[in-house]
């Protein structure tokens, strides 16, 4: 079982790749406010998009400890014995974001060693993209365009799209593929070391 995390505060993504099928998750504020979840399934993939909810009297802090409570409980069911964690690195173009986005990575760590597990890999984001989609710097619509080149992917944002999640900047659709990028990358690296 390969799980790619793809960390952030307003739409981490999930990929849990196990041998029946391949969940993507995520926990967002990139959703309709007229719904809180969306759920789709089909013979390859579990898709599930929650929004993000929480009382606006959080600090900070305690709105990534909520976001972090509420995603490992949310797949917890889902990970299994030997399961394998990867996470995509720091984007150092992120700027004024860097901070943030270390603070919940490192919660997204404690939470992965407080199950038992550890971190098996660490990916820049420039190598996933190089490695996955062929060029290391694929902008955000490259990537929902072509799906990472994996025709069940595109299938699968087809049927998304016809549910009316339509691509459209910071979208959440995107955090899936990039959580699914970040499994691969390793996947990849799990064959490597065989």
């Amino acid at each position: 079982m390969f799980v790619g995390i793809d960390a952030s505060k307003n739409g981490t993504g999930i990929c849990i790749r196990n041998n029946s099928k391949t969940i993507l998750y995520t926990y967002t504020k990139h959703i309709s406010k007229k719904i809180k979840e969306f759920y789709l399934e089909d013979d390859e993939f579990v898709v599930i998009a929650k929004r993000q909810d929480y009382p606006d009297t959080l600090s900070p802090f305690e709105q990534l400890r909520h976001i972090r409570t509420e995603i490992f409980s949310d797949i917890a069911p889902f990970i299994a014995d030997g399961a394998k964690f990867f996470l995509e690195g720091y984007s150092m173009a992120g700027s004024g974001r860097i901070t943030m986005l270390a603070e919940v990575t490192s919660l997204f760590k404690d939470a992965i060693y407080d199950m038992g597990f550890k971190i098996d890999g660490i990916f820049a984001p420039s190598l996933i993209k190089k490695h996955v989609g062929g060029k290391g710097n694929l902008k955000k619509n490259e990537i929902y365009e072509n799906c990472w080149g994996n025709e069940k992917l595109k299938s699968l944002m087809n049927k998304i799209e016809k549910d009316g999640y339509i691509y459209k900047t910071s979208c959440w659709q995107i955090d899936l593929l990039d959580a699914w990028a970040v499994s691969e990358m390793g996947r990849i690296k799990g064959e490597e070391n065989e």
